[in-house]
């Protein structure tokens, strides 16, 4: 996997100037991929770090498809490197008063996660990680952060990755590992339980 470093800067750059219209223009595609998963995902107990999170488009899929969201137990922290997209996600919370504590917000780098290790126990990551300039790390510290046995749902583009590199990197650390190449869909996305 190729090392830029360069590449950070760009995908900051190019988040936030698209944040404004980012809903409007992925929303319907980031939600395709979300039903290719969750159908059977369980949102109760889950300590659930959106790697990537940018406007919160997870939250949102999931407010909208789980009637139980305001008294299920859980707790989502949305990770991005865009603080424009956390404002958006931010602005969004502010309807949802109580969601609020359900849901926190921190702008990092996802190859320099600020917590400590085993603190989640569901990772998703969608149309994130090959963003980053070394993959390997970015998917080393998500690993470092989850506890063993946490689900990892995982995306990435297609079209801006070597898919076996990727499947290689991935494959060793995850049991009952799925693999979802629907060619109506632009990423390949990958679950599995870490075995760490």
């Amino acid at each position: 996997m190729n090392f830029d470093k360069k590449k950070g800067k760009k995908i900051i750059k190019k988040y936030n100037s698209s944040a404004p219209f980012y809903e409007s223009r992925y929303k319907s595609i980031q939600f395709n991929k979300y039903l290719q998963i969750f159908s059977n995902f369980e949102l109760e107990g889950k300590k659930i770090i959106d790697a990537g999170c940018g406007t919160g488009l997870i939250f949102d899929f999931l407010n909208k498809n789980y009637n139980s969201i305001r008294t299920t137990y859980f707790s989502l922290v949305g990770v991005d490197m865009s603080n424009k997209m956390l404002e958006i996600f931010k602005e969004k919370l502010s309807q949802f008063s109580i969601l609020n504590h359900k849901v926190n917000l921190i702008r990092a780098d996802l190859e320099y996660l600020p917590f400590r290790s085993e603190r989640f126990n569901t990772l998703f990551s969608f149309t994130s990680y090959q963003n980053l300039s070394n993959i390997e790390k970015g998917f080393s510290e998500s690993l470092r952060v989850l506890k063993n046995k946490a689900e990892t749902y995982i995306s990435v583009l297609k079209k801006s990755i070597n898919q076996q590199d990727f499947i290689n990197l991935i494959k060793p650390r995850l049991i009952n590992m799925k693999i979802i190449d629907n060619q109506k869909i632009e990423d390949l996305i990958i679950e599995g339980i870490l075995n760490k």
